[in-house]
């Protein structure tokens, strides 16, 4: 199909063994949008991604979640970027709010603070160079497709079935940034990410915060090399600002934030202790 500037596009959709209507949804709109079916058998994000990239033809590969809206302008805005910035490795756009429904109080209260664990967040309209520490989320990124050749993502990591580990997509931008690429924020590249309604529950969330805790040990995180009762020292000293600042009424925003934080880490010392893994020992 054409797409702006010139360029050819494919959609596919990956169905990692869904027990819903994903195939004959797909069916019954797959002539108007020239679209692909793909079935991955194996559970797990990571395995449905390394097939999307196993099929895929073109040059740069854009990845959406399942549960995102495309604002208008979203193809445009990957077009012109991928032109004008032949140097780019990969990209990043708004994952805005929306809530499926009307969300509890406690949850409007306290969003800002945990939004990132809800795979949203917005830089702004503009465009400009991505920092080191701000990597492309799952839910709207663009990726050359070399990169996808050289590093494949991790089975141990990415949500499945009853699992909400993430972390894939924060060790593929890793490994590519100490390889040498460079990321682009782009502000026109916007999705709205549907918070739905299941994950309108604190038990949601605290399954959520646990999970984090999970990826920053499967991702194996170093910063020195003590080790306290099998937990990185820094693990610990991060755990204990965070709890601290959470009691520092400075905002509500910064108070959730920071005691999202410490139950994330609560939980990675809790897994670094009793199971001592070797990859975060510091040895």
């Amino acid at each position: 199909m054409n797409f702006p500037y010139g360029f050819g596009w494919e959609l596919l959709v990956v169905d990692n063994a869904s027990t819903d209507d994903t195939a004959s949804v797909v069916a019954s709109v797959a002539k108007q949008l020239s679209l692909t079916y793909l079935l991955e058998p194996t559970p797990g994000l990571s395995s449905a991604r390394r097939a999307g990239v196993a099929r895929a033809r073109g040059s740069w590969i854009a990845w959406l979640d399942d549960d995102v809206l495309l604002a208008p302008g979203w193809m445009q805005a990957i077009a012109q970027v991928v032109t004008e910035r032949p140097e780019l490795d990969y990209a990043a756009g708004p994952t805005q709010l929306h809530f499926d429904g009307a969300p509890p109080r406690w949850l409007q209260m306290a969003f800002k603070g945990v939004s990132n664990f809800y795979s949203v967040r917005d830089l702004g309209a503009g465009d400009f160079p991505l920092g080191q520490n701000d990597a492309p989320y799952g839910a709207n990124m663009l990726v050359r497709r070399g990169w996808h050749e050289r590093f494949s993502f991790d089975d141990a990591l990415g949500f499945s079935h009853g699992k909400l580990v993430g972390g894939e997509e924060s060790q593929l931008f890793a490994r590519i940034r100490s390889a040498g690429g460079n990321g682009w924020w782009v502000g026109g590249m916007a999705v709205k990410h549907v918070v739905l309604r299941d994950r309108h529950r604190l038990a949601w969330l605290n399954r959520r915060l646990r999970s984090a805790g999970d990826e920053i040990v499967g991702l194996g995180v170093r910063r020195g090399r003590a080790v306290i009762l099998g937990a990185p020292a820094w693990m610990w000293l991060d755990f204990v600002r965070s709890a601290v600042a959470a009691l520092v009424p400075i905002s509500l925003e910064k108070s959730v934030r920071h005691l999202a934080r410490a139950r994330v880490l609560l939980r990675a010392i809790s897994v670094c202790v009793r199971e001592r893994p070797a990859l975060l020992g510091g040895a």
